[in-house]
């Protein structure tokens, strides 16, 4: 018997989800980039009902050197902050408030088919009375 695996018509990103979701902040942390300056990293899990459990990341390189990569970061921490009803500073050394937090957000695929964060929006009320994983 063949142990070949022919895996052709298929691809990493297939089940990427794309479109509006609700998502639960899973982890928040600041991390070095390999630039150097710490970026805040998002791991974010998709609740249901299509793709749920869907893991999306989001590096916010809110320290970068360029002032234009910079500023789209910290536009983006914003609309995070606003959808989620909180306060427009973080304590870095603190990012516990993030936490199983639910928030909208609008998904497309970034140019290697991955789902990446266009907008944030804040979840509504019965996405808020769903159970947390």
């Amino acid at each position: 018997m063949s142990e070949e695996l022919d895996l052709s018509g298929y691809n990493a990103t297939q089940g990427s989800p794309k479109g509006e979701f609700t998502l639960r902040i899973c982890s928040a942390k600041m991390k070095d980039t390999k630039a150097g300056p710490k970026a805040l990293n998002l791991e974010m899990a998709v609740v249901g009902p299509t793709h749920a459990k869907a893991k999306v990341y989001e590096q916010l390189n809110i320290d970068n050197e360029s002032e234009k990569a910079r500023n789209i970061a910290r536009e983006k921490l914003v609309n995070l902050l606003e959808s989620l009803g909180m306060e427009k500073k973080i304590d870095r050394s603190n990012l516990q408030p993030f936490l199983n937090k639910l928030v909208n957000a609008v998904l497309v695929h970034d140019e290697n088919g991955y789902s990446k964060v266009k907008l944030f929006k804040p979840a509504t009320q019965q996405d808020n009375q769903t159970e947390s994983y």
